[in-house]
């Protein structure tokens, strides 16, 4: 959250959010509850956070997952996707993250 709210004061995120937090609930179309790390939300715009704290750089199999918890709280709001990484993130996942995925590393987040 921390980052987020930085990136905010910079401009590196231009989208301004008011309430920052996490969520839980549940998804009918898998039958179980689901989990987002982060959720930044503002009238018109939401972000939805995956935090990966491995020893190892994160796999493509993450957005997915992410993807599909974003949609079951968007509620027509436009969806923005950041996955935050220790150890960063594969050239696979690299390749495949488009401009609604902000891939953040560790030195992203001290610097």
């Amino acid at each position: 959250m921390q980052y987020v709210q930085r990136a905010i004061a910079t401009r590196a995120i231009p989208e301004l959010y008011t309430q920052y937090g996490r969520w839980w609930g549940s998804n009918p179309a898998r039958k179980r509850q689901e989990e987002i790390d982060l959720v930044c939300t503002n009238a018109t715009d939401i972000l939805c956070g995956e935090c990966k704290w491995q020893n190892q750089p994160v796999e493509p199999s993450v957005l997915r997952p992410l993807q599909e918890r974003a949609a079951l709280i968007a509620h027509g709001r436009r969806v923005h996707l950041a996955i935050f990484a220790k150890q960063g993130f594969t050239p696979a996942l690299q390749q495949v993250a488009d401009r609604q995925v902000r891939l953040i590393t560790l030195a992203d987040m001290v610097s």
